[in-house]
């Protein structure tokens, strides 16, 4: 299913559907996945086809990049690490290259179940002193990622703590909304080390159902750090990688 990124992938000694399975053959599956920073890298999951000739691909990182290919193919790297102690290098690099190509790409396009929901969000950003800030680099990070994955999310200033009068004041300000993301995020620790001002940010987001009346997701405390010449500019980047690790943490919730 390219929606979910999920395959059922056969292995046969011979392109023909009627050829023999290949029996507990060793299988890497190679994609891109974000990090907790949004930043991509390459990421892998091995299998073994055991007894039936067969592995059932699931994405378990959850990182995995909205839009993308999964490359499978049969794992020799055990062989061809002992091939090396034999064979000189050089020698390998023609069979390295065949190996690499004998693979099969498997496209994808992940959608969310929510992708058609109207779902609303705000992060509070404060001060080390508890005073509001006026800024939303945490937000921003935040809805930078889902829209990114196809998950459209609208930033709304709310102002409601409990959980009854934050509902009412979404249904007010925004009426249809499906979820509503809701957090908290401030400064807890302001340092100089030499020319640069360390910051420290910590918080929380919560993932709330409008129609069912629940949590479905928080991502419980979040810790980001860091640094910059001038201390504004360090609060800045703070709160925005702290935007960029909830939003990972919630991916889950929508997957």
């Amino acid at each position: 299913d390219p929606l979910k990124a999920t395959a059922t992938v056969q292995l046969r000694r011979k392109s023909r559907l009627l050829s023999p399975k290949v029996l507990n053959a060793p299988v890497v599956a190679q994609f891109e996945a974000l990090n907790s920073l949004g930043e991509r890298y390459a990421d892998s999951l091995f299998f073994n086809t055991a007894s039936d000739g067969i592995i059932q691909f699931v994405p378990h990182n959850y990182g995995l990049v909205g839009k993308g290919s999964i490359r499978f193919a049969v794992d020799f790297s055990s062989s061809l690490a002992q091939l090396e102690q034999k064979i000189p290098r050089e020698s390998l690099a023609p069979l390295q290259a065949a190996l690499e190509k004998s693979g099969i790409d498997f496209p994808y396009s992940l959608k969310s179940p929510f992708a058609t929901k109207k779902i609303v969000a705000d992060i509070r950003e404060y001060e080390y002193t508890g005073a509001l800030r006026n800024t939303k680099e945490a937000l921003s990070a935040f809805l930078d990622l889902y829209d990114s994955r196809g998950v459209s999310i609208s930033p709304l200033a709310l102002v409601q703590e409990e959980t009854s009068e934050l509902f009412d004041e979404v249904r007010l300000k925004a009426p249809g909304s499906h979820l509503v993301l809701r957090g908290k995020a401030g400064v807890v620790d302001e340092t100089r080390i030499g020319e640069q001002s360390v910051v420290v940010v910590t918080g929380s987001v919560h993932l709330w159902d409008m129609e069912k009346n629940v949590l479905l997701s928080e991502t419980l405390e979040v810790e980001a750090v860091a640094f910059a010449p001038l201390a504004e500019d360090a609060k800045k980047k703070a709160f925005s990688r702290f935007g960029q690790i909830s939003s990972s943490l919630l991916l889950p919730a929508f997957f």
